[in-house]
């Protein structure tokens, strides 16, 4: 494969990883408020900020469990109202460091079996925040930063599990569908 023709590869997958994320974004802005709560969830349980009294935490676990019934709530009523083909493909984990806090918070989200979680992080960079404050998308201001690696990959799995689900069925199954 010569240059030109794999420079117009990663051309056509940036367009499309940023049509993918446009397109998607409501579902990908429910996403990250779940992962949100999976965050708080590992920052109530494994800190030190409020006792850890059994019936106290099993009270904060209930509450998270609500929430994330509530979040399914609403995307079945987007489903009714405006988009019955709408599907929850999975929860994208964003501004992943690579701590307890986090670890345990994506575990926890992926023990809730209606809401599938990606296998791909989005790693915390400063050069995200530079990009947003220059407008500029993270893969143009800086292609090789891990975020922008992260995003591409993120694409590609996505892109693999719409084909599996295509082909096989397994896909969906695999990512599940709320």
């Amino acid at each position: 494969m010569d240059n030109s023709q794999r420079y117009e590869e990663e051309i056509d997958l940036k367009d499309l990883m940023l049509h993918i994320l446009y397109r998607w974004r409501s579902v990908l802005v429910i996403a990250v408020l779940v992962c949100a709560l999976a965050g708080g969830y590992a920052a109530i349980y494994d800190q030190n900020v409020y006792p850890k009294e059994r019936s106290e935490v099993e009270g904060r676990l209930q509450a998270q469990k609500d929430i994330l019934a509530e979040l399914k709530e609403q995307i079945e009523n987007t489903q009714e109202d405006l988009n019955p083909a709408l599907r929850l493909r999975g929860c994208l984990v964003t501004s992943y460091q690579r701590n307890d806090v986090n670890a345990q918070g994506e575990e926890w989200l992926r023990t809730q079996r209606d809401f599938p979680v990606f296998a791909t992080h989005i790693r915390r960079t400063e050069k995200v925040d530079e990009s947003t404050f220059a407008a500029a998308p993270i893969i143009e201001y800086s292609r090789r930063c891990g975020a922008a690696a992260d995003y591409l990959q993120f694409v590609r799995e996505y892109l693999q599990m719409l084909s599996d689900s295509d082909t096989t069925g397994k896909g969906a199954a695999q990512h599940g569908k709320v």
